[in-house]
């Protein structure tokens, strides 16, 4: 038996998940994105989401249209120029949440903890995020 969230209108004897509405957004990464020292980058969407249920995201990359991830949040690994000139993976975060009946919302965000600015070197790059609520009904 498949129970989890991740997999649509699949039935079981406890119960049937199914996909009862969706709503996407984009969320560029630019090329030469510079982030302040001590600071977070942070870009946040709202998708109108007319159904309840269990948010899922469902994200894919214009660098890799064909790879979709499910979750409900991702850690992705870009790299970033550091302020000593070295080249390092930075951890950028792609999260959702249901912010109230209606809205779904998600986002991009890049911590930088060092001392000075850090630039993104990688190629531009839009993440589409699908929101979809998900039931279990019982």
């Amino acid at each position: 038996m498949n129970n989890y969230p991740d997999d649509f209108n699949i039935s079981s004897d406890y119960a049937t998940i199914s996909h009862t509405g969706s709503s996407s957004a984009q969320l560029n990464l630019p090329t030469g994105l510079t982030i302040p020292p001590n600071s977070i980058y942070i870009q946040k969407k709202e998708m109108p989401l007319e159904s309840v249920g269990i948010l899922r995201l469902i994200v894919s990359s214009s660098t890799n249209p064909n790879r979709k991830v499910t979750s409900s949040s991702m850690a992705l690994m870009r790299n970033f120029r550091l302020p000593t000139g070295e080249v390092t993976p930075m951890t950028v975060m792609i999260v959702g949440w249901l912010q109230s009946a209606g809205t779904a919302v998600c986002s991009m965000s890049v911590s930088n903890v060092y001392n000075g600015v850090l630039t993104y070197v990688g190629a531009a790059e839009t993440f589409t995020v699908e929101a979809r609520a998900m039931t279990f009904p019982y």
